[in-house]
């Protein structure tokens, strides 16, 4: 990631990336730049989704919803 993005836009090009890999159906991936997501900004509620996405495409519904 570019240093001299503003963190808000790596936050965003972090989901842009983590969404493009939950359409490749590469739910790993897609969940570490989620997490990348919110290291930059904890409160980040696309990438707070995403896991959720990731949680209930996974049988994980009680964790996606322990996320809410």
């Amino acid at each position: 990631m570019d240093p001299t993005l503003s963190g808000e836009l790596q936050a965003d090009l972090w989901i842009l990336r983590g969404q493009a890999f939950l359409g490749t159906r590469e739910r790993e991936k897609a969940a570490d730049a989620f997490n990348q997501a919110l290291a930059i900004d904890a409160e980040n509620q696309n990438a707070e989704l995403g896991l959720i996405r990731i949680a209930v495409a996974s049988g994980e519904r009680e964790q996606g919803m322990a996320r809410l």
